[in-house]
């Protein structure tokens, strides 16, 4: 159970905020729970969400196959909504590691089902998940596992608009005995808009029926390394248009003490509106000083909201079940896109946390 307190952020009045979770082991392998949340932290508007979800496990069907199965029912009570404030989802999966793998699963997503203090990336819609792939594991040879295989998504909304259907072909995913890996995949991607949305600053995606396509090479270094990359570069169709995408996530662990991760995201998109370029660039250094005393650091920038967001946490753990931590948070923005960029917000928090046992 955990119990907030909030001052006042958007009226004259401080929030309560509650949410609590039980669940217990059922069957050899399985468990189910429920949980409920109270408050509303971002407005004075009362929310209440309840629900409960059982998952079932099976490891014991031989020759390492594995059956999961998920099912979950949430309904929330905010007020000024009425009815259409239910989610539920129910899938099957097989996770295997070697031979055949796949997962079939459903979810609906109500119009109203409003998680105040949950996160819901979209409501009103319907969606299908489809898998299925086979992995090799070739004896006696450099290589470890050799996978292909086929995935879709397919989202309708409740109310008739806007519809995401999304295949991924696997082509190829090829991985060597130091779980270096490399991979090939092709989209293929519908998207019906019903109204028009603004893309970036001035270029309108119109209202209409759009079907396209784009491939990636995603390449991965073993974690063992002193130096490694999770890189990924994509090039095709984007709407009416083309995009170029380059992501890449490198990391430098010189020592047990120090790790160093450099990130960023490159997107060069061409319309027919127009053009645009996205940058998004991040930074990690964490520095462990000894089985005690850590300090983490996060840095981001990113061109579209011409935003620095830092965030630097020290952490003190004497031992398990006692913690301090002390974090600062701070935005900065270029208000008038001359790159002279203004602090926008900062905050202090410090967090003790004490576990009795007994």
């Amino acid at each position: 159970m955990l119990g907030v307190r909030q001052d006042s952020a958007t009226g004259p009045e401080s929030v309560d905020l509650f949410v609590g979770r039980v669940a217990t082991n059922v069957l050899e392998e399985s468990s189910i729970g429920l949980i409920v949340t109270s408050g509303n932290p971002d407005a004075s508007v009362d929310n209440l969400l309840v629900g409960a979800d059982f998952r079932y496990l099976n490891s014991r069907l031989g020759d390492g196959r594995v059956l999961e199965a998920t099912a979950w029912f949430r309904k929330t009570d905010t007020e000024g909504l009425e009815g259409d404030d239910s989610a539920y989802s129910l899938s099957i999966e097989m996770p295997n590691s070697e031979g055949w793998r796949g997962e079939l699963g459903f979810k609906t997503l109500e119009e109203n089902y409003f998680p105040a203090l949950g996160f819901a990336s979209r409501t009103d819609f319907t969606g299908t998940e489809a898998e299925v792939g086979y992995i090799w594991r070739p004896q006696d040879s450099w290589i470890r596992a050799i996978e292909t295989g086929l995935d879709g998504e397919f989202v309708n909304a409740l109310n008739g608009r806007d519809q995401s259907n999304e295949v991924e072909l696997n082509v190829v995913t090829v991985e060597n005995q130091s779980a270096d890996s490399l991979s090939l995949n092709h989209y293929l991607v519908e998207e019906r808009l019903t109204a028009s949305f603004e893309i970036s600053d001035g270029i309108v995606i119109p209202v209409g029926t759009y079907t396209f396509d784009y491939s990636c090479a995603t390449l991965v270094t073993g974690q063992q390394r002193v130096l490694t990359t999770e890189s990924t570069i994509c090039d095709g169709d984007f709407y009416d248009g083309s995009i170029f995408v380059f992501e890449t996530l490198t990391t430098w662990r010189p020592s047990p003490h120090l790790k160093v991760v450099l990130g960023g995201e490159y997107n060069d998109v061409d319309l027919p509106q127009g053009d645009f370029i996205t940058r998004l660039v991040r930074l990690n250094v964490d520095v462990a000083f000894n089985t005690a005393w850590s300090w983490e650091n996060f840095l981001q920038y990113d061109n579209d909201s011409e935003t620095i967001g830092i965030n630097s946490i020290l952490r003190w753990i004497p031992r398990a079940g006692r913690e301090t931590v002390l974090a600062i948070n701070s935005q900065l923005e270029d208000f008038d896109r001359d790159r002279r960029f203004q602090s926008y917000t900062t905050d202090l928090t410090l967090k003790l946390s004490h576990t009795f046992r007994f």
